[in-house]
């Protein structure tokens, strides 16, 4: 499907990829019925809320009418952007914006103290493999102690489920991305029944993915 073109009588141009081209498999059908058992009327937290991962899950969980949506990230800008876009997507959704640390656990156990949040997402990371190369502690610090701050607060607040976002880099790390989740995968395993893991691919789930590369190159009619 990627090699597919649209033909005019003056340009001929590629059609633009779907991640579906990418897959190499059908696309998987979300049981929406089970998702809305779930999130409705739920007190539900993302972390990383502004990020390209974080960003879509907010999207996503809007549409299931929580009780309270909490958009939690560092960076203003893009705390701003997503709770902007969450407005206009779903008005009817309370929400709020916390500009928040994950490395800072005083600040989130007063967030903890005050929203209790049920169900959390916690997507907030740094995930570009040759950035947290040059950046190990930075990497390490947010991936590994967030994670920790995360998940124990999840516990000693009694939230009902921990989502923890992670990558497929975490299977046999050969980076200190992949390590740093890895060691974040294995200290939420001991926190039982509240702790799911999703591990993404590098291929299309973030902005730092091929796919995201190669549509910026198409973009700028670069190679």
């Amino acid at each position: 499907r990627m090699t597919e073109f649209t033909s005019t009588e003056t340009a001929k141009e590629i059609r633009p990829i779907d991640l579906e081209d990418l897959l190499g498999r059908p696309q998987r059908v979300l049981d929406r019925e089970l998702m809305q058992k779930f999130l409705q009327g739920r007190k539900v937290l993302i972390t990383g809320a502004g990020g390209s991962i974080g960003s879509e899950l907010a999207r996503q969980v809007a549409n299931y009418s929580p009780s309270h949506l909490l958009l939690l990230d560092y960076s203003e800008y893009q705390l701003y952007a997503i709770d902007e876009e969450i407005g206009n997507l779903a008005p009817h959704v309370m929400k709020s914006p916390l500009m928040l640390d994950v490395r800072d656990r005083t600040a989130l156990e007063a967030m903890f103290e005050e929203h209790k949040p049920e169900i959390i997402f916690h997507a907030a990371a740094i995930k570009h493999v040759p950035l947290a190369e040059r950046h190990v502690m930075e990497t390490l610090h947010t991936n590994v102690l967030g994670t920790r701050n995360m998940a124990d607060l999840a516990i000693e607040y009694g939230a009902k489920a921990f989502v923890l976002i992670s990558t497929d880099k975490a299977v046999m790390p050969s980076s200190v991305m992949g390590a740093s989740k890895r060691a974040a995968e294995r200290y939420c395993q001991r926190n039982g029944t509240i702790w799911q893991r999703v591990r993404l691919n590098g291929i299309g789930c973030t902005a730092f993915s091929k796919a995201a590369g190669a549509r910026r190159a198409c973009d700028g009619n670069g190679p």
